[in-house]
C-alpha cells in the first residue's frame, strides 16, 4: 500500500514544500517511516515550526514520481493540490519529464510509447515501420473549438425551444447557430404552434420544477401527437394535454401519448386493481361528457343486478339508490362481479349496454363458483361483445316447478275473503295485528287498529320483527287461516320473541290447523275474535249518529226549480230561555208566503226550446267576451282549471229562481262526518300527458244530489321524487306555470314535500277510511277523460303500487259542464271561485260545487 504526504513550508519560512512516499504494510508503519525520515533531514513539523503538520494525499500516477523514501522539493513546482486537497494536478506552463521508455516528437508536445501516443492512443507508425507525426494529431490540436452555451443556464422559453428543436435526444448545450434559431423562434409571432407551445407551458404548474430531460420528452410527445406541418392546434387542447402529461406517472406517459395520437383525449391513465391498463376515457355509449372510473362501474354492476326494467342510458334515481346500498353494503352477487371485473384490462372501454348484457345474460347463482365465474367472463367478453350498444333479450323463464312442501304455500283456501291472494306483506300485516292487545273483530278489521299496525310494520318493532322472521321461514305458512295466525301469536307467553328459539318450538309445537278454511271455535276463542268490535259497526254508530243529528235540525225541503220549503223552520220550537219574540202558526199566518207549488198544468221548472237556446247563447256570447287571467284564452277553457273569470260576464243573463238556487248550493261546505262514494280529485301536473310529474294532489268527497261535501285531502309532492320514478314533464307545461300568479306558483314549492311513493299511499289510506261503499265502489271525478283520473292512475303504476279505482267507474267533470250548457246553466262561471286558483284542492272544492248545481238541475228536470 502506498503513501504519499503533502509537508507544506510556512510562508514566513520561505522554504519551498516537499513531497515523499511510503510503501507500507500499514498507516501506523507510514507514519513511523515518515517520522524517521524528517528526523534524518532535519525538518520539525508543527506550530511555530518551518513546516506544517504532513498531510496525506492520493497517489499520482504520472511517469516522474520522486524516489521511495526521499524527500523532493521540486515536485511541487510542478504540481499542485487541487480544491479538495486530495489529488494532484499539474500546473499550467510546466514541462513533465519524458517517459522513461518514450521520446519526444520534435515541434510537438507528442510523447511516443512503444509507437504509440500516449494521450490520444493513435499509433505513429508508417508503413515501413518508422514512426511519424500523424497530421490529424497536430490539426485536433489547432482547431477552434465552438463556443457553446449550457441549455439550463437559458431562460425559460430558451430551454423550451431547445428542446423543441432537438430531434432524437434532449440537448445539454447548444451552439452558435442553435442559439440563433431559438431565437428566431420566439420572436416568430407568426409560429402559431411555437406560441401556443410557449403559452401552454408558462401556464401549466409542471414545467416549473422540470428539468431539461422532461421538457424534451413532453415536448417531443407533443409533437408526436400534433405534428408541426399538421392542422392548427388550439392553446386550450395544448393545456390539456401538457397538464395531463404532468399529472400521470412517468411509468404510464407513454400510454397517455398513444391514446392522445389515437384521439382518446384522456386526462388519467387508470389501473385496474390488478395493475393493468383499463382503458379508461374512451367514448363509448354512455356518451362524450361522461367520466367512467371503475366507481362507476360498480354502480353499473349493481344496476344489472336488480330485477326491474328500466332504461340503463338514464337510470332512475330509485334503482341507483338501491344500487349504491348493494355496494355500500358489498352484497352478492355484486361483490364477486366487481372483483372479477375490475381486474378485466381495458373494462373501461367497454360499453354500458355490453356490462348490462355480461350480468344479465349470467348462468343463476355462477358467482359461488369463482373458476366458472372467471372462465365465464373471459369467454364471453370478447371485441364484438364488449362494443353492443343495445340490451340483449333475456332468456325465457324455465317454467316453474311443483312447490314442494318446504314453500311458503298460499295456493289453498283459507278463511280469509276468496279474492285475497295471500302474500308475505299479508302475512305482516296479520302478525302486526295480532300483537296488539285490542281486541276486534279480525276479519273486519277497524281502521283505527288497520292504521297502528301498518305503523307496527313500516317501524319493524318489537315484537313484531321477531314473529316475522320465525313465520315467514316457516313451510306452508301462507296455506294457514288468519285465525290460526291470530292464535298462535296471542297464546304464546310474554316475552317469547327475545329468545328466538322459543319461538320457533312455539311454532312446531302449536301451528298444527288442518282445516284451515274453517277454524275451530277454539281457535277463535284463542285468537280472542270479537265480532261485536268490527270496521262495518263503527261506519254504522257514525251514520247513525249523523242520522240522528240531521233529524234534531230543521228540514229544509227542496221542491225543484229552485225552491224550498221553510216549513221545517217555522214548526221549529224555541226554548224557553229565548228572549226573541216568540214564533208560532199564530204570528206566521197572517203573513203571506210565496207559493211553492205550481198551479194544475203549469210547470215551473220548464225551459221552452226558445227559451233554453236563447239563455245558453246568451251565456255564450257572455263568456266569449272574456279573457281567462289563468291561460289568456278568450271565453276561458284555455287551461285544465281556469277560475270563475267570467262569472260577471254570465250572471247577468242568468235566471233568477237559478241565481238563488246557486247561491243556496255555492253556500254549502260545511264539513261532517258523513262517509260519500263520489270522489271529485285534481291534480297540479308538470305535463298534460300520463306518466307526467304530479306535483299536488286535491281531492273532496262529496254527494252530487245535496252538495254535501265529507273528508278532503291535500298534498304536495316533490317533484324530484315523480321524475326519479320516470316522470317525464312537459316544456309547455313548465312555461305555463311560470305565467302564473306568486300564489299558484308557491303552492307547489313549499319544504313539506313528500315523496311519491308516500303520498299515494297516504291517498290510499283516505279512500279507504272515507269512502261509504270500498275503495272499488268510488266513483272518480277528474276534470278531463284522459286527464285527473289517467295521470293519476299512470302515477300509481310507475310507483308500482296497485290502484284499487277501477278505470269504468271514472267520472268527467267536462261532460257534466256541457250538459250543464244545455240547459242553459254555466255555474261553473257563476259561482264564485274561493281560495287560490291553480291549488289543487281550492280547485277540487270548486269543481264540486258547480257539478253538484248542474247535478241537481238536470235530476230536477
Amino acid at each position: 500500500m502506498e503513501f504519499f504526504y503533502h509537508i507544506k513550508a510556512t510562508q514566513k519560512s520561505g522554504k519551498p514544500d516537499g513531497v515523499i512516499w511510503f510503501s507500507a504494510n500499514t498507516a501506523s508503519r507510514a507514519a513511523l517511516q515518515l517520522d524517521v525520515a524528517l528526523e534524518d533531514v532535519g525538518i520539525e513539523t508543527g506550530r511555530g515550526k518551518d513546516y506544517a503538520k504532513p498531510v496525506r494525499t492520493d497517489m499520482p500516477v504520472v511517469d516522474d514520481l520522486p524516489e521511495e523514501g526521499v524527500i523532493d522539493y521540486t515536485w511541487c513546482k510542478c504540481y499542485e493540490l487541487a480544491d479538495d486537497q486530495r489529488t494532484w494536478n499539474v500546473i499550467a506552463g510546466t514541462a513533465q519529464q519524458p517517459h522513461p521508455d518514450g521520446k519526444v516528437v520534435e515541434g510537438t508536445d507528442t510523447t511516443i510509447v512503444d509507437s504509440v501516443d500516449i494521450e490520444t492512443g493513435e499509433s505513429i507508425v508508417d508503413a515501413d515501420g518508422t514512426e511519424t507525426v500523424c497530421d490529424a494529431v497536430r490539426e485536433f490540436r489547432e482547431r477552434k473549438l465552438p463556443v457553446l452555451t449550457t441549455v439550463a443556464t437559458l431562460p425559460f422559453r430558451q430551454r423550451l425551444l431547445a428542446q423543441f428543436i432537438a430531434d432524437k435526444h434532449y440537448l445539454y448545450h447548444v451552439d452558435e447557430e442553435q442559439k440563433k434559431a431559438i431565437l428566431e423562434l420566439e420572436l416568430d409571432v407568426d409560429n402559431s404552434y411555437v406560441q401556443n407551445l410557449i403559452l401552454a407551458a408558462e401556464n401549466v404548474e409542471g414545467f416549473k420544477k422540470a428539468h431539461e430531460p422532461d421538457i424534451w420528452k413532453v415536448v417531443s410527445a407533443l409533437k408526436t401527437i400534433f405534428p408541426v406541418d399538421g392542422k392548427r392546434t388550439e392553446l386550450s387542447v395544448v393545456i390539456q394535454f401538457f397538464k395531463a402529461w404532468f399529472n400521470t406517472g412517468h411509468i404510464d406517459r407513454g400510454i397517455l401519448t398513444r391514446e392522445w395520437a389515437a384521439g382518446n383525449r384522456i386526462n388519467l391513465v387508470q389501473r385496474t386493481d390488478s395493475g393493468t391498463n383499463a382503458d379508461g376515457g374512451y367514448v363509448t355509449d354512455r356518451g362524450t361528457d361522461t367520466q367512467h372510473t371503475l366507481d362507476t362501474l360498480d354502480l353499473e354492476i349493481a344496476c344489472a343486478l336488480l330485477p326491474m326494467d328500466f332504461n340503463h342510458r338514464e337510470i332512475p334515481g330509485s334503482i341507483a339508490r338501491r344500487a349504491k346500498e348493494i355496494i355500500a353494503n358489498k352484497e352478492e352477487p355484486w361483490k364477486s362481479w366487481s372483483k372479477i371485473l375490475r381486474n378485466q384490462p381495458g373494462v373501461l372501454a367497454v360499453n354500458r349496454a355490453a356490462i348490462f348484457n355480461l350480468v344479465r345474460i349470467a348462468p343463476e347463482d355462477i358467482h359461488l363458483n369463482p373458476v366458472a365465474h372467471l372462465e365465464f367472463v373471459n369467454q364471453t367478453m370478447t371485441a364484438e361483445f364488449n362494443a353492443a350498444t343495445e340490451l340483449l333479450p333475456l332468456p325465457a323463464p324455465a317454467a316453474e316447478p311443483e312447490v314442494p312442501a318446504a314453500q311458503p304455500g298460499g295456493g289453498g283456501k283459507t278463511d280469509r275473503n276468496p279474492n285475497y291472494k295471500p302474500d308475505f306483506d299479508g302475512l305482516d300485516t296479520e302478525i302486526a295485528l295480532a300483537t296488539l292487545s285490542a281486541d276486534f273483530n279480525i276479519y273486519d278489521i277497524p281502521s283505527d287498529v288497520f292504521r297502528q299496525a301498518k305503523a307496527i310494520v313500516a317501524a319493524n318493532d318489537s315484537p313484531f320483527k321477531e314473529w316475522s322472521e320465525a313465520l315467514r321461514a316457516t313451510p306452508g305458512i301462507l296455506d294457514y287461516s288468519r285465525a290460526a295466525i291470530f292464535a298462535l301469536i296471542r297464546s304464546a307467553f310474554k316475552g317469547i320473541h327475545f329468545e328466538p328459539k322459543h319461538i320457533r318450538g312455539h311454532i312446531h309445537a302449536n301451528l298444527t290447523e288442518t282445516d284451515h278454511e274453517n277454524p275451530t271455535a277454539e281457535v277463535l276463542a284463542a285468537a280472542r275474535h270479537t265480532p261485536e268490535v268490527s270496521w262495518e259497526k263503527e261506519i254504522n254508530e257514525k251514520i247513525e249518529a249523523e242520522k240522528a243529528e240531521l233529524a234534531s235540525q230543521p228540514q229544509v225541503a227542496n221542491l225543484g226549480g229552485g225552491m224550498f220549503s221553510i216549513e221545517g223552520l217555522m214548526n221549529e220550537k224555541q226554548t224557553e230561555n229565548d228572549d226573541r219574540s216568540p214564533v208560532n202558526e199564530e204570528t206566521t199566518s197572517d203573513v203571506q208566503m210565496e207559493e211553492t207549488n205550481p198551479a194544475e198544468g203549469e210547470n215551473s221548472d220548464a225551459v221552452s226550446p226558445d227559451e233554453g237556446a236563447d239563455a245558453a247563447a246568451a251565456q255564450t256570447d257572455a263568456v266569449a267576451g272574456t279573457i281567462c287571467t289563468g291561460c289568456g284564452t278568450e271565453g276561458g277553457g284555455g287551461c285544465p282549471d281556469c277560475g270563475a273569470v267570467a262569472g260577471d260576464a254570465t250572471y247577468a243573463v242568468m235566471e233568477g229562481g237559478l241565481k238563488e238556487e246557486l247561491e243556496a248550493l255555492g253556500a254549502d261546505t260545511s264539513k261532517s262526518e258523513t262517509m260519500f262514494t263520489h270522489l271529485m280529485v285534481d291534480l297540479e301536473t308538470m305535463g298534460k300527458k300520463p306518466g307526467a310529474p304530479i306535483v299536488s294532489v286535491g281531492a273532496v268527497f262529496f254527494d252530487p244530489a245535496s252538495g254535501k261535501t265529507g273528508a278532503e285531502y291535500y298534498q304536495v309532492i316533490s317533484l324530484e321524487s315523480s321524475m326519479s320514478f320516470g316522470a317525464r314533464p312537459d316544456a309547455s307545461t313548465i312555461l305555463w306555470w311560470l305565467k302564473q300568479s306568486p300564489e299558484a306558483r308557491s303552492a307547489i314549492v313549499v319544504d313539506d314535500t313528500v315523496g311519491l311513493v308516500e303520498a299515494l299511499e297516504h291517498f290510499l289510506d283516505f279512500i279507504a277510511e272515507n269512502a261509504a261503499n270500498g275503495s272499488k265502489n268510488v266513483q272518480l271525478w277528474g276534470n278531463g277523460s284522459s286527464f285527473d283520473c289517467s295521470l293519476l292512475e299512470a302515477a300509481f303504476e310507475l310507483a308500482d303500487t296497485p290502484f284499487p279505482i277501477p278505470h269504468w267507474n271514472y267520472r268527467d267533470v267536462r261532460t257534466v259542464v256541457e250538459l250543464g250548457k244545455a240547459v242553459g246553466l254555466n255555474s261553473r262561471y257563476d259561482i264564485p271561485f274561493e281560495g287560490d286558483q291553480h291549488n289543487a284542492l281550492a280547485d277540487a272544492r270548486h269543481q264540486v260545487k258547480y257539478v253538484s248545481a248542474i247535478w241537481q238541475r238536470l235530476t230536477a228536470i
